[in-house]
């Protein structure tokens, strides 16, 4: 039997939690990209719910390395490992066409190694770097804006292959899903700006992120023909670390 509630196909999806025990179908998947912003929020609420108590037990250069642990856990490294493929397929000095073929290789080479580590490390810096009164806004904010990234490059620029996983969001993807998506996000936005201290943080994380969204979608457009599933998953890791370090940036500066 298959599970066709768009949400649950998401979450299975989007995330390594055991939701269902049913086949989810990748078409029912392609239903509920609106739910994308709303699964971020969710892993969000996870990561700060891990964050209030650790800060209270575990050493301040500790607890970020363990929620950036968690996150990956959570996400199944999903996104993780499309950015790995992007390095080694993007940064190549190949073709076009060679570069699709390096994207279709599971195996990580010596760019997405090198990538990965420096990702994660500017993570784990941004990270401790935000104060924890303010973190967990940011970790829901930074995981909304990371998947509603994949919707918005999804919608934004072509699809590089005829077929594919990918083929069949980009097929699906409609001005709806954007707009929920941004509604999403200016509401954590506006939370933000009422329980925070009258802070901008929230609408300067979504400018960030629409800025990221542009300047790799026209990057990866002059090295391929278009986006891939995998150059999606690197979308949505790219705009979690901008907009981490973004925070990181502008709170330094308000403070």
């Amino acid at each position: 039997m298959k599970t066709t509630n768009p949400f649950i196909a998401a979450f299975y999806f989007l995330t390594s939690l055991p939701v269902t025990r049913k086949e989810v179908p990748f078409e029912a998947v392609a239903r509920g990209l609106w739910t994308f912003p709303f699964i971020g929020v969710c892993i969000g609420i996870f990561l700060s719910l891990v964050s209030i108590p650790g800060s209270l037990v575990l050493p301040p250069l500790l607890l970020p390395g363990v929620i950036l642990l968690i996150w990956v856990w959570i996400t199944g490294a999903l996104h993780l490992d499309g950015f790995i493929d992007c390095c080694d397929g993007l940064l190549a000095p190949k073709t076009k066409e060679e570069r699709l073929l390096i994207l279709k290789d599971v195996a990580a080479g010596s760019f997405g190694v090198v990538g990965a580590i420096l990702l994660l490390l500017i993570k784990f810096l941004a990270l401790a770097s935000i104060s924890i009164h303010m973190l967990p806004i940011i970790l829901v904010m930074s995981a909304t804006a990371g998947r509603s990234a994949i919707l918005y490059v999804m919608f934004r620029f072509p699809y590089a292959r005829e077929k594919g996983l990918g083929k069949i969001f980009k097929s699906s993807i409609t001005l709806r899903d954007i707009i929920i998506s941004l509604a999403v996000l200016s509401g954590i936005a506006g939370i933000c700006f009422f329980f925070y201290s009258r802070t901008f943080i929230g609408f300067i994380l979504i400018g960030s992120a629409l800025i990221c969204c542009e300047v790799f979608g026209f990057w990866v457009l002059k090295r391929i023909p278009g986006f891939t599933g995998d150059v999606y998953g690197a979308a949505c890791e790219l705009v979690e670390t901008v907009t981490l370090v973004t925070a990181a940036a502008a709170l330094k500066v308000v403070i």
